[in-house]
């Protein structure tokens, strides 16, 4: 719906941070990847950090397996989500839906 009452006057930035997740997800979850590098399996988890950087932190499969480390990643995403909303970084609850 593009009626002028239901639009928000924000920057790109902004905006980008409520984006739906991508159809092509493995894991359902925005910023959360699968990777395979030099044999070694993996879950990252990425955010952009208060300095406008990315930020990313590792869940090995090997050391976790595959669904404790696709979890983890996940819920660590969301975590770092929350304290950036904790300081108004404005990620809305449709984020990733």
């Amino acid at each position: 719906n593009n009626k002028v009452d239901n639009l928000r006057l924000v920057p790109q930035k902004l905006n980008s941070r409520n984006t739906k997740k991508n159809r092509n997800s493995k894991t359902g979850t925005n910023g959360v990847t699968y990777r395979v590098v030099n044999g070694s399996a993996y879950y990252a988890a990425a955010w952009v950090d208060e300095n406008g950087k990315q930020a990313n932190k590792y869940f090995p499969v090997k050391k976790y397996g595959e669904e404790l480390a696709e979890f983890l990643a996940c819920e660590y995403r969301l975590h770092m989500i929350d304290l950036l909303n904790l300081k108004g970084h404005g990620y809305t609850d449709r984020h990733g839906t």
